[in-house]
């Protein structure tokens, strides 16, 4: 990926999911690493950051479009 392609998500709100539990993040950049996409995100309400698989976040209008 490059950077046009992932300058995108950020500033994205979304839902990030860990177990059975999910809660509202904010992602803050963006990075491919070893052919996977990883996004930094910070929590709604919270304070913190953590960097995780894309695929970990479901964006909100991603799960608008499924419903």
């Amino acid at each position: 990926m490059t950077t046009r392609t992932l300058s995108p998500l950020i500033g994205k709100a979304g839902r990030y999911l860990i177990g059975t539990a999910s809660f509202p993040v904010t992602i803050v950049d963006a990075r491919e690493l070893f052919g996977r996409t990883d996004v930094q995100i910070e929590p709604v309400g919270g304070s913190g950051a953590a960097w995780v698989e894309r695929s970990a976040v479901t964006l909100d209008k991603e799960t608008k479009e499924t419903t």
